[in-house]
């Protein structure tokens, strides 16, 4: 058979005559179609497999998996209806069934975020920048969420204040007992925050950052709530260098 990968990833697409393996191999195509169509279809009915792949090219939850499921659609399409005598002309490894399994599991019951969740260090408006300077150094941060009276304002992100200093530094000196709130007047206007619940998937959170790196913004800091409010209490905080966790738990 031609137009499937040979990257390693499994030993070939056919193969050791597995009627049990092929079986499985359909019902979780099956599986994956009905998730497919509920999440991307157009209501219409009209909608094929590479119509509905299309469609899930931007999403998160499909990042790695693209060219894997095309090459499974041409599979499937070969197993159902190159057969005689209702028997199977072809049969699938056993790798390429757990492959295909693998997949529709982290598509129809993907992991969620809660090992993001944590204590997580926040300052005040009020606080002077040295203040925070001090404790986003001890402890290694690049976000510091900021909060007045209570209720959260915005995120200090260290782009910020790098260009804060870079506008404020007489000779070589900088007045460190400027509040946070002046410092975050420097603040781009790409550069964003957003909330998100705490029940979420990790697919959710690889389509906010896509979403908005593709409208030209910089999502500073995805922050964890109850139900994803920004009036209720912080429970994590993932920015972009917690990627390649968030990959590593969707295996890509």
């Amino acid at each position: 058979m031609t137009g499937f990968p040979s990257d390693g990833k499994w030993r070939g697409y056919a193969g050791g005559m597995d009627k049990d393996s092929t079986s499985r191999f359909l019902n979780a195509f099956a599986s994956l179609e009905r998730h497919l169509r509920k999440t991307y279809g157009s209501g219409k009915g009209h909608d094929d497999i590479p119509m509905l792949l299309a469609r899930a090219q931007g999403s998160g939850a499909m990042r790695g998996y693209a060219e894997d499921l095309r090459a499974f659609t041409q599979l499937r399409n070969v197993l159902v209806h190159e057969r005689i005598e209702n028997r199977f002309l072809l049969t699938t490894d056993e790798a390429v069934t757990r492959h295909l399994e693998h997949i529709v599991q982290h598509l129809t019951r993907p992991p969620e975020i809660g090992f993001f969740q944590g204590e997580v260090t926040t300052t005040t408006a009020e606080a002077h920048i040295g203040e925070a300077l001090t404790v986003m150094s001890s402890l290694d941060l690049s976000q510091l969420p900021v909060y007045r009276n209570g209720v959260f304002i915005s995120v200090l992100t260290s782009d910020t204040i790098a260009r804060w200093l870079g506008a404020n530094v007489k000779d070589e000196l900088a007045d460190l007992t400027v509040p946070v709130s002046e410092v975050l007047k420097y603040q781009e206007s790409v550069e964003k925050h957003a909330f998100i619940a705490r029940n979420a998937s990790v697919f959710e959170v690889l389509d906010a950052f896509e979403r908005y790196t593709r409208q030209g913004e910089r999502l500073s800091a995805l922050l964890i709530t109850q139900r994803g409010r920004e009036t209720e209490k912080l429970l994590g905080i993932i920015t972009v260098y917690d990627l390649p966790r968030a990959l590593q738990a969707v295996g890509q």
